[in-house]
């Protein structure tokens, strides 16, 4: 399921890290740590209640309602999750959830005909040219080292 959600991925690179990983921790734990130290990130930069917090948030409740989760594994995660219940936890949340159904549709878009996980990486250069991106090769101009199967369709 990791390396479907991560799409660009070589899979032989993420299984088994993703093996090591619930090795050494769990999803209550990592998911605790990760919502503790993005509201401690905010509260430290921007105060215990900065002007506009309750605007923020209610404009990312808007942005979030009626968003599906079905094709969306990030999203739906996340929504399942609920919000943290404090005001800058909750408008973490929020956005932490559009994020994700945004990046999660990268996926979608190269889950048609003639695309690759690989081909939705590439980036264009001032040149028109074409090169991979980080994440699906080790630089500029490489080969990459996975070739992902193809739809059947």
């Amino acid at each position: 399921m990791v390396a479907a959600a991560f799409g660009v991925f070589n899979p032989a690179a993420v299984i088994p890290a993703v093996h090591r990983g619930w090795t050494l921790t769990d999803a209550a734990t990592i998911s605790q740590a990760r919502t503790t130290g993005a509201v401690a990130q905010l509260r430290r930069i921007l105060g215990d209640e900065p002007d506009g917090l309750a605007r923020a948030t209610s404009l990312l409740v808007r942005a979030n309602d009626g968003l599906r989760p079905e094709g969306r594994p990030l999203f739906a995660g996340l929504v399942a999750l609920g919000l943290p219940g404090e005001p800058l936890g909750d408008m973490w949340r929020l956005g932490d959830r559009l994020r994700e159904y945004r990046g999660d549709a990268h996926i979608a878009a190269w889950s048609v005909p003639d695309s690759t996980p690989p081909r939705s990486a590439f980036s264009p250069s001032r040149t028109g040219a074409y090169r991979y991106g980080p994440t699906c090769a080790p630089g500029p101009g490489a080969t990459p080292t996975w070739t992902p199967p193809r739809p059947a369709w």
